[in-house]
């Protein structure tokens, strides 16, 4: 059996603290003497401080005597292990040049350590016990993409692979994080504004994760310092997707030009039944947060085969509570070869050209007071579009067509009652990632006018959304939406949209962490033109399954997923296994739902993703549907790259009408 001495980088830390520290009260002549540990079996976890390790081979651990460990649940060695860090610490801050080498080497364990579970504790919990301390000073520490971690802040040498990978990297740039604080030196500390600041930073497309940490000094206690910690993701990437055998897309982007934060992204199609082979598929250049402003531009071209699409996108968000105004201009000219469901010619195409402009403003009311609690985070938001889309190519006018293509001008309205905050977790959507959970309620209501080539309606809509933790049973996020146009006195192109999403706790197994979801969704138009129709294809419904023929007016979906997060690591690749059933409905709205046909996908698969990487989730699946229209496989197995699902928000943005 091979045996290694592990030595840890902190207790030469301790050493060199020692040379200036008189421990009283602590453990004196700490690094005196020595022990050997029992052997440690491969796969075991050793806790140490604030540092974790995993035995990769069978290991004898060299330790100093008094030094306090955790093995597998030791919980007494644990928290008697966490009082002689902060003694460490207690003593380091009497001097300034120990103080310095204690934050530059350590960092607080209560605001690093995140559990595997649903609820691991509301964002804003750590920061409460500094609220109204004045900010002295705020420094930013940014960690190297491959090989340091929030545990251990230390920058350590490691494979050659990683030691490439961090020089060739380009860091973001100070000047970019500081655009994106809320706070600043003088202010106040806001626990909620803290933690909101901190959930915006990781958010970030170029950022992997993002720390908010307080130091404060035994002996000063009206004010504390700011740390900021972040960790970059590897921000180029080469994508590639293959879509109908014949035609192939490759992607080339970088979400962090030059640190600066902004993304520009190019897309080349490869044609091999086209006489133009390779042709440029989309162009985007985005600038996120501009000046510190949190205003986001951006510049786009798309052409894809019967679709050519261009124009300009600015925008502000209502960001966290505290955001008084937000709002956005969009502008774009659409120039399509499309379809025509005029009589029985369903194959007639005819060139469309018109051009869209969007101009939204908001404003947002809290419901407290500045000097009030800020727990109840609950306001008020008004807001107002104007959209004009006018048509410079359309088919010739007649009855049918006049409802899809006219130039028109619409003002819409809304008024909404939001309160959201966060928990933070993880393994959700990411494998490891620091994730924001959102929670709360949404109450919507719009209302406005389109004033139409034709004729003019009036349009009404409300939408309700609620997201919670049910005790330590799961969350769920569950939203209503229900909203179309009156003319004459009647209903049309009306949306009524339902649906519910569960995630269950983590469930711990011996070698993975398993975790399920459940989607229920349920959307039916009502009196809409009769080629405006819904389908139940691949995300929409039944994952993988792609056909033309299944499309109606209504559809009622479910979707369940198991997902295990494996302990498997390859270079900062991580493996979850997943397995899935889908079950789906779609038909006519002049019937019961439960009166069309069932259509259902089963399945499994592999994902591969390195968190230290901007690049998509690799993903293998395989399917197999019972029942399919004919025409269509039974069974499919699908490789792509697969984007980071994101959580349903309830955030407040433009007034909109409901999406069928």
């Amino acid at each position: 059996m091979e045996k290694i001495i592990v030595i840890n980088i902190k207790y030469i830390t301790i050493f060199f603290l020692s040379l200036f520290l008189p421990l009283n009260g602590v453990s004196q002549g700490i690094l005196s003497s020595t022990k050997y540990n029992d052997i440690e079996k491969k796969g075991d976890d050793i806790v140490i401080g604030i540092k974790s390790m995993t035995m990769k081979i069978d290991t004898a651990l060299l330790i100093p005597k008094n030094i306090l460990y955790k093995i597998k649940g030791n919980a007494n060695n644990y928290e008697k292990s966490e009082e002689f860090y902060k003694a460490i610490k207690s003593k380091a801050y009497e001097r300034k040049l120990t103080k310095q080498l204690y934050n530059l080497t350590f960092v607080d364990n209560e605001n690093i350590i995140i559990s595997d579970t649903l609820r691991n504790g509301k964002s804003e919990t750590s920061f409460l016990k500094y609220k109204d301390k004045i900010i002295r000073n705020i420094r930013i520490k940014k960690l190297n993409v491959f090989g340091s971690s929030f545990s251990d802040t230390i920058q350590k040498s490691g494979p050659w692979i990683e030691k490439v990978g961090n020089n060739l990297h380009i860091n973001t740039r100070d000047k970019t994080i500081e655009n994106n604080l809320l706070i600043k030196k003088g202010d106040k500390i806001d626990p909620y504004l803290l933690a909101e600041n901190e959930r915006i930073i990781r958010s970030l497309p170029f950022i992997k994760d993002a720390r908010i940490l307080v130091i404060s000094e035994p002996d000063i206690v009206d004010s504390v310092d700011i740390l900021v910690l972040t960790k970059d993701l590897w921000s180029i990437a080469v994508d590639t997707k293959i879509h109908k055998a014949a035609t192939s897309y490759f992607n080339v982007y970088d979400a962090n030009f030059f640190g600066f934060g902004n993304k520009l992204q190019n897309i080349i199609s490869l044609k091999a039944k086209d006489r133009n082979i390779i042709n440029y598929h989309q162009g985007l250049y985005e600038i996120e947060n501009i000046n510190g402003t949190f205003i986001t531009g951006k510049i786009e071209y798309y052409n894809d085969d019967n679709i050519e699409n261009y124009g300009i996108d600015i925008e502000k968000k209502f960001i966290t509570p505290e955001t008084k105004y937000a709002g956005g201009l969009f502008i774009t000219r659409h120039n399509n070869l499309e379809k025509l469901n005029e009589n029985n010619l369903l194959s007639s195409k005819e060139r469309v050209i018109y051009d869209e402009q969007n101009l939204w403003i908001g404003k947002s009311y809290p419901l407290t007071s500045k000097n009030a609690s800020s727990i109840n985070r609950s306001r008020i938001i008004l807001s107002a579009k104007v959209s004009r889309k006018n048509y410079l190519r359309c088919p010739d006018d007649n009855e049918d067509l006049k409802r899809k293509y006219f130039n028109n001008t619409s003002i819409l309205s809304s008024i909404a009652l939001v309160k959201r905050n966060f928990y933070t977790s993880n393994l959700i959507y990411n494998y490891g990632r620091t994730e924001d959970i959102p929670y709360g309620y949404l109450l919507q209501l719009t209302t406005g006018e389109d004033f139409g080539q034709y004729f003019k309606r009036v349009y009404t809509g409300i939408k309700l959304a609620k997201a919670n933790i049910i005790n330590k049973n799961g969350y769920y996020y569950s939203s209503i939406d229900f909203g179309g146009f009156i003319r004459n006195y009647t209903l049309e192109d009306g949306v009524f949209d339902f649906k519910v999403n569960y995630y269950s706790p983590l469930i711990k197994k011996k070698y993975y962490k398993l975790r399920n979801f459940v989607k229920i969704n349920y959307i039916t138009g009502i009196y809409r033109t009769t080629d405006d129709l819904i389908n139940i294809n691949d995300r929409n419904g039944i994952r993988g399954l792609k056909s033309d023929s299944l499309k109606g007016f209504q559809r009622l979906s479910f979707n369940f997923e198991s997902v295990a997060f494996t302990h498997l690591y390859f270079y900062g690749f991580r493996f979850s296994f997943f397995n899935f059933a889908d079950i789906g409905l779609i038909g006519s709205n002049r019937t019961s739902i439960f009166n069309n046909k069932l259509y259902s996908g089963l399945g499994f698969g592999l994902r591969i993703r390195n968190e230290n990487l901007i690049f998509k989730t690799f993903q293998i699946r395989f399917a197999y549907y019972p029942i399919v229209p004919e025409g269509i496989n039974k069974t499919s197995i699908i490789f792509s790259g697969e984007n980071t699902i994101k959580f349903e928000d309830l955030n407040v943005t433009c007034p909109a009408i409901v999406k069928f």
